[in-house]
């Protein structure tokens, strides 16, 4: 018996014409990141904007979804018809699926949606737990990530749409947002 030669399961041997077998060609990855760019553009304009239902929501992002079956359904056959070689292959088509998927987290439910609650919780909820007062718990959250200290019943009309102090927060918030793109120093 010979002994079992060690594989590498999972990992494309990039000789040997391994990434063109597991559907990564410069085809799938650009018609993907084409499908990346619109639902990073377009999701936010169509659930803020547009007030249509969500394009990327909670745990379907039915827009990743509808974009491979318009792929599958349209444009395969029409390119197939040109050339063999422009039609997505199945792997080539869950490759464009998976990086829509990765990125589906970012303007749906998983940061522009529940992102903003931890940001004002904290000065919320403080009243209702004593031991955070206590200790003085807010006092060790970074002043630069939370640039405006909420004040307990801070009445609706002072952050009215509109007001000088709306696009004061407005501003500050979007300070705090590009400091995660930028890396917190």
């Amino acid at each position: 018996m010979s002994e079992a030669q060690p594989s590498n399961l999972g990992v494309p041997d990039p000789g040997n014409r391994g990434w063109r077998q597991a559907g990564i060609t410069a085809k799938s990855v650009l018609i993907g990141l084409a499908g990346v760019t619109f639902i990073g553009i377009y999701s936010n304009t169509n659930d803020r904007v547009l007030k249509l239902c969500p394009l990327i929501g909670n745990h379907m992002p039915i827009g990743a979804f509808t974009i491979v079956l318009l792929l599958a359904t349209l444009y395969n056959p029409l390119a197939g018809r040109i050339s063999r070689r422009l039609a997505l292959e199945t792997r080539e088509l869950a490759v464009v699926l998976g990086m829509m998927l990765m990125c589906s987290w970012l303007p749906g439910s998983g940061f522009y949606r529940y992102f903003h609650y931890p940001m004002i919780v904290p000065w919320t909820q403080e009243s209702s737990h004593p031991e955070w007062q206590k200790h003085g718990t807010l006092g060790y959250l970074p002043d630069r990530l939370f640039p405006l200290r909420h004040d307990q019943g801070t009445s609706s009309d002072k952050h009215r749409e509109g007001s000088d102090e709306q696009r004061i927060a407005q501003q500050e918030y979007e300070r705090v947002y590009g400091s995660f793109v930028r890396g917190i120093p």
